[in-house]
């Protein structure tokens, strides 16, 4: 049923699976013993292992107390931290115990609250009578965690992981070599297929041919060995979706122009670093903001090289001048020519060549006042952006701020590198995580036929 209110006029959803089996990787189909034990035979044909049932979702969020959800990068990197999320549940009737016989969640003599089940967390809201989703969580339950006090309260804090801990959790032995030549998105395709990942996928063809490998060892290791020598990310969404980004998607794809941006400042324009003019329509107002001017990333130096290649070097001198020699060195890539490897220290290069003050951190309310659209809908501003998926990993969007005592506004291009959700049946507070986009921004306005000569950027 939900609970209406929490989001103003969004109704939130906790679920989880309670049925007998838990499903394969990724998928809505629960694996089941279709076939008996003791009976049939493991190289019998007609055995089946998993059963055609869907998944059955029970909605618990009658007890939900609060939740919270961290979902996203390492600052600044295209390393994936597998997502988390808490979910603290009222259990003073002894539902959510395990060993509890008078449990409503329960088959036959056996509990159906189980680790490892599947669980999300979503939310709908209503607009112009119209109703949309959007997803906080997917993945599954680690652990129940149940705790009493003197005056015998009971709450239990379910410990959640995102769904793609299945795939960290999967090591195979070695196939035959194949594969040389394909494209990093294929071979992306072929490790996730190869884990029996199952669910969505969104998977760019990418820019980089790879070497062959017989697929052996940790699943995730390879996904992220191959998004790195392509120069891009792998990850996963809030709803559960497996995404490969390629080399090029942080200037070519939609993303890279910001949609929305944040601002408490009520002028009516906002120019952005593309020449782009933003409304207020498209601001949202935040609480807190924290800026960073530090050189923990700065690399001067990066001395890259492929499996049987040569060494691939790049340096900047004056950085190296102002801030002493800071390598980076690696040579495990499985690019297919030295080239290829030139092409990403490069980049890499460009990126973090220097120091730059930029927005670490940001918290909002979709609850304040002034987040409220133009239409009175409570929030409105920010569901939509959710809602259009525009409010998510690796989105561009920058911030405009005067900081006090300063006469000139601070803009900021950045990418969305993490997003936090903290709710209370009173409160809403979402944080994100940023990393500079300021080069990527400034390579997007200098694509052919779009850049001009006095601003654009022809190299990295």
């Amino acid at each position: 049923m939900g609970v209406l209110g929490w989001g103003g006029n969004v109704t939130v959803y906790v679920e989880a699976d309670f049925s007998e089996a838990t499903g394969p990787i990724g998928s809505s189909v629960p694996t089941t013993v279709d076939t008996l034990w003791d009976t049939d035979f493991w190289d019998d044909p007609t055995a089946t292992w998993e059963s055609t049932e869907t998944l059955s979702w029970t909605d618990i969020t009658e007890w939900v107390q609060g939740i919270s959800t961290n979902h996203g990068f390492s600052r600044q990197t295209t390393r994936f931290n597998c997502s988390t999320a808490t979910v603290r549940l009222v259990n003073t009737d002894g539902r959510f115990s395990p060993s509890n016989v008078n449990s409503p969640y329960r088959l036959g003599d056996s509990t159906t609250i189980g680790v490892l089940r599947p669980f999300r967390i979503r939310a709908e809201w209503v607009s112009f009578g119209v109703t949309k989703s959007f997803s906080l969580f997917t993945g599954v339950i680690q652990s129940w965690n149940l705790a009493y006090d003197y005056n015998r309260n009971a709450i239990v804090n379910v410990e959640l992981l995102g769904i793609e801990s299945q795939i960290a959790s999967f090591d195979q032995p070695a196939t035959t070599s194949q594969g040389a030549g394909e494209t990093s998105g294929e071979r992306i395709d072929r490790i996730l297929t190869a884990a029996n990942w199952q669910g969505t996928r969104y998977v760019d063809v990418g820019e980089t041919t790879v070497q062959a490998t017989t697929l052996e060892g940790n699943a995730l290791s390879e996904l992220q060995l191959t998004a790195d020598s392509e120069g891009g990310a792998i990850y996963w969404g809030p709803d559960g979706a497996a995404y490969f980004d390629g080399y090029n998607a942080q200037i070519e794809k939609g993303r890279t122009t910001p949609q929305f941006f944040f601002s408490e400042s009520d002028e009516d324009l906002f120019p952005t670093t593309g020449g782009q003019l933003l409304t207020l329509i498209s601001r949202i107002v935040f609480s807190d903001l924290t800026f960073s001017y530090n050189g923990d990333l700065v690399r001067n130096i990066y001395n890259w090289e492929r499996v049987g290649g040569t060494t691939q070097r790049s340096s900047n001198a004056k950085s190296r001048q102002l801030y002493g020699d800071r390598a980076d060195t690696r040579s495990d890539l499985i690019c297919e020519t030295d080239a290829q490897v030139r092409n990403l220290v490069k980049r890499e290069l460009a990126v973090n060549v220097a120091p730059e003050l930029r927005v670490e951190t940001i918290k909002f309310s979709p609850l304040h006042p002034r987040n409220t659209d133009d239409y009175g809908q409570p929030g409105g501003r920010v569901w939509t952006f959710f809602d259009q998926e525009l409010l998510g990993l690796r989105q561009g969007t920058f911030v405009y701020f005067k900081p006090p005592g300063e006469t000139d506004y601070v803009e900021t291009d950045v990418f969305i590198d993490s997003i936090s959700h903290d709710i209370t049946p009173t409160g809403w507070e979402i944080t994100l995580g940023f990393s500079s986009a300021t080069v990527y921004f400034r390579m997007a306005s200098s694509l052919w036929d779009t850049g001009t000569w006095d601003t654009a950027v022809w190299s990295w």
